[in-house]
């Protein structure tokens, strides 16, 4: 597949580098695809980008499946303290007239998940924002800089901006 975005580099080792990472599709799929991307990915994890197409497929019938919370949520502070302040709420909203623990379990379990994909929309929205942000700036960096001393310090901090939220 080709794109606008071909004479970006792909590839970086150092100061080096250069275009030598592509996708290949069948004229069929490639009339599904769009949306070309080259995204920059930390260099302690690959010296490639990563390249992504959007496809258009046939939607297929899926149920909802079994929800599990993502543990890396407890690692972001305002996510727990939401947690806290909707469990106290949960506690103190508990009519002393339901005593059976399986109950009291099932609206705390159900609580907790609204609370959790609640905060983890909002916030795999931000993160998603703020990763095209900053993928935007740098491919303008890389435009507007392809020639000049100052690239390798430029690209080095929004890599690292962007490592921070990958």
């Amino acid at each position: 597949m080709t794109s606008p975005l071909d004479s970006r580099p792909t590839f970086r080792r150092g100061s080096q580098s250069s275009n030598i990472d592509y996708i290949f599709a069948s004229p069929s799929l490639h009339s599904q695809s769009s949306d070309p991307s080259i995204d920059f990915i930390e260099q302690s994890w690959t010296d490639h980008a990563l390249l992504s197409i959007s496809l258009k497929m046939c939607s297929s019938t899926q149920g909802p499946g079994l929800w599990r919370m993502n543990p890396n949520l407890f690692k972001n502070h305002a996510f727990v303290d939401r947690l806290t302040q909707q469990l106290e709420r949960f506690a103190s909203s508990l009519p002393p007239s339901l005593t059976d623990p399986q109950v009291h379990w099932e609206f705390l379990k159900t609580s907790v998940q609204q609370t959790a994909k609640s905060f983890g929309r909002r916030h795999v929205q931000w993160r998603a924002q703020q990763l095209r942000l900053l993928q935007r700036k740098r491919n303008r960096i890389l435009r507007e800089h392809m020639n000049h001393d100052m690239l390798p310090l430029l690209l080095e901090i929004i890599e690292r901006q962007i490592g921070a939220l990958q």
